[in-house]
C-alpha cells in the first residue's frame, strides 16, 4: 500500500504498521528512506507493486490509507479510490479538496476531484446539482471544454423533470455565457 501513496514518508509507514518491511525492501535496494521520505529505487518497483494488487486489495489498501495520511486532500482521494458507489460522506470531502487545491492553483486538479465528486454524489443529495456547477466550472477554467460540456450535460439529465434552484441556474447560465464568449473569441 506505500506504493500507492502520492508522497510515502517514515511517518505513514508506521502508522501503516509496515516499517518492518519497509526495512527489508531499503536492505535490498528497493527504497532508500533517507530524510524521512520512501523513494522508490526505480519507479518501475511501485508500479510493479500496485499492479499485482487486485481491484478489491487495491480498494482495500486506499481505505486504509485514506485513515492514516496527514494531508485531508490526499485522505479524500484516497477515500474515493476506495469507493465501490456513489458516497455523499467522501463525496463531501471530494469538493471540499477540490476547492482547497483550486486555491492553490492546481485547477486541472480540482477539476478532475470536483468531476469524481459527481460521480460519487448520490442522485437524490440536495448538493448534486451545485457539484456539477463546481465541477463544470472548473473544467471551464481549466481549459477542458469537454468536460465543461459533459458537466453542463449532467446537469440538463439530474434537472429533467424539475427545476433547478434559482442561483443553480443562474450559475449554469453564466458559465454558458463565458463559455459562448470563449468559443466566439478562440473563432477570431
Amino acid at each position: 500500500s506505500v506504493a500507492l501513496l502520492a508522497t510515502p514518508d517514515l511517518a505513514t509507514v508506521a502508522r501503516l504498521g509496515v516499517t518492518d518491511a519497509i526495512e527489508r525492501a531499503e536492505a535490498e535496494g528497493l527504497v532508500d528512506t533517507s530524510g524521512g521520505r520512501v523513494r522508490f529505487a526505480h519507479p518501475l518497483f511501485s508500479a510493479a507493486m500496485v499492479a499485482r494488487l487486485t481491484p478489491s486489495q487495491r480498494r482495500r489498501a486506499h481505505a486504509r490509507l485514506a485513515t492514516v495520511v496527514d494531508d485531508p486532500t490526499q485522505a479524500a482521494v484516497h477515500a474515493a479510490r476506495a469507493a465501490v458507489g456513489p458516497d455523499a460522506a467522501v463525496a463531501r470531502r471530494l469538493i471540499d479538496a477540490a476547492g482547497s487545491v483550486a486555491s492553490r492553483g492546481a485547477i486541472d486538479n480540482a477539476a478532475d476531484f470536483a468531476e469524481l465528486a459527481v460521480r460519487l454524489t448520490p442522485e437524490d443529495d440536495d448538493a448534486l446539482t451545485q457539484r456539477i456547477i463546481v465541477a463544470a466550472e472548473l473544467a471551464f477554467q481549466a481549459g477542458d471544454t469537454d468536460a465543461t460540456a459533459a458537466m453542463l450535460a449532467e446537469l440538463e439529465r439530474v434537472a429533467e423533470g424539475g427545476a433547478l434552484p434559482a442561483h443553480t441556474r443562474y450559475a449554469e447560465q453564466l458559465l454558458r455565457a463565458k463559455v459562448e464568449f470563449s468559443a466566439g473569441s478562440a473563432r477570431r
